[in-house]
């Protein structure tokens, strides 16, 4: 756990720094990756924290049913709601609980099925053992398909997607 920690760690340098180097009267919304999935996230835990049990389609104008579609953010502005928290610190809180618990996970499982003996090494290379399929391929010279997710490791998938870490 405290190799998957400093891990972590390592993947939010940039956060930690961007905070130490705000200046005072300044607002930093503490992003720590794209801004337009960050804030469609933040306005489902700001409209679940304002009493919403369901959210509307934001990337449209058109007249749409609200849904249960961001789940785990309506989730989170319930506690934001309960704990009068803001939605960029519910968010980040979320996303280290949701972080910590699944490396919890991950060693409990490999301890299980593996025994003390060799769970340690498991739970590690099922951390950090996976390389992006893009990296793999360039190594044999092939050309893959471009996607958002192909330069990240495993552990920067779990932190840039916190709902998929809290689904596991």
């Amino acid at each position: 756990l405290l190799v998957a920690n400093v891990f972590f760690l390592i993947t939010n340098i940039f956060l930690i720094l961007t905070i130490l180097d705000t200046p005072t009267n300044t607002y930093f919304p503490l992003i720590h990756h794209e801004q337009v999935d960050y804030y469609l996230y933040l306005a489902a835990i700001r409209e679940s924290k304002e009493g919403a049990w369901e959210t509307s389609a934001f990337y449209t104008s058109e007249s749409t049913q609200r849904s249960f579609l961001y789940i785990s953010f309506i989730v989170f502005g319930k506690i934001a709601a309960i704990l009068n928290l803001s939605p960029e610190i519910t968010y980040n809180i979320m996303r280290f609980v949701a972080i910590e618990l699944i490396f919890i996970f991950i060693y409990v499982l490999c301890n299980q099925l593996l025994g003390k003996k060799w769970s340690i090494w498991a739970a590690f290379l099922s951390l950090f053992a996976s390389v992006p399929a893009a990296e793999m391929l360039s190594i044999l010279s092939i050309q893959s398909p471009q996607w958002w997710t192909d330069h990240l490791t495993a552990v920067s998938r779990m932190n840039l997607l916190p709902h998929h870490a809290m689904g596991i």
